[in-house]
């Protein structure tokens, strides 16, 4: 992934990797990366298939600066969904705009 060789801080405030086919590797390698951009405000995932949030997880929830996260089409299931909610319903979230379309989270995906 480009973001490992860029030293140990990024001032990157906004990462679009959206329609690149990430899949759930890549969504684990980006997950290991994403403490390099401590200052990161916008994150677009959309339609990458990554199907799954549980590498991704913490790091959202570590990351107090996000304010926009787009991961719509990503083949995410109803216990992502819950992940999603569990990480905005984080105290120290900032997340004021989310997309989550085109993916099958269903009712138990966004209820808590």
């Amino acid at each position: 992934l480009m973001l490992s060789g860029m030293g140990t801080q990024l001032a990157l405030t906004s990462l679009d990797l959206s329609n690149n086919a990430l899949g759930s590797e890549g969504a684990l390698v980006l997950a290991g990366h994403l403490d390099l951009c401590a200052r990161l405000r916008t994150l677009d995932l959309s339609n990458n298939a990554v199907g799954s949030l549980e590498h991704l997880d913490a790091a959202l929830q570590a990351n107090h600066n996000l304010t926009a996260l787009r991961i719509q089409g990503n083949e995410l299931g109803p216990q992502e969904g819950r992940r999603v909610v569990a990480c905005i319903s984080n105290s120290s979230s900032c997340l004021a705009e989310l997309l989550v379309s085109q993916n099958k989270l269903g009712h138990a995906g966004v209820t808590a």
